[in-house]
């Protein structure tokens, strides 16, 4: 009995453990867009961020290294207006799903006409269509 009881406590001290180093284990915050990249939601709700694999290793603000504001995608493209992680500044960035590349930031006007007839939507709104 008391050893049973020992692994129990073993085994819950080890659960306890792995879910402080990744409180989503099961990938529930990150719905998937296109290819790699997925919108993820903060434990607050209401954050977003433009998640990918390479993203991983970063110090946080995913793929575009800040929040996710407004965005659009299409199979060529992801748009996605952000607040930069440093600094605030707010503009437009791109991943060009082709070559795999993110570029800006950039103002509205900058982008090219494909890009700018891409559906924007809030995050939220993209991510309750991502369900």
């Amino acid at each position: 009995m008391r050893r049973g009881i020992m692994n129990l406590a073993g085994a819950l001290a080890v659960m306890t453990m792995a879910g402080a180093c990744d409180q989503d284990p099961f990938g529930f915050s990150c719905r998937d867009i296109v290819e790699d990249y997925c919108l993820q939601q903060w434990e607050d709700g209401s954050t977003y961020y433009l998640d990918d694999d390479r993203a991983l290793s970063k110090d946080g603000g995913g793929a575009f290294d800040g929040t996710v504001s407004q965005i659009g995608w299409n199979d060529r493209f992801i748009v996605a207006q952000r607040s930069a992680t440093s600094g605030g500044y707010l503009g437009w960035m791109v991943v060009d799903l082709r070559i795999r590349a993110v570029s800006g930031p950039y103002q509205w006007s900058q982008l090219s006409r494909e890009q700018r007839t891409l559906q924007i939507m809030s995050p939220s709104a993209a991510w309750a269509k991502l369900d």
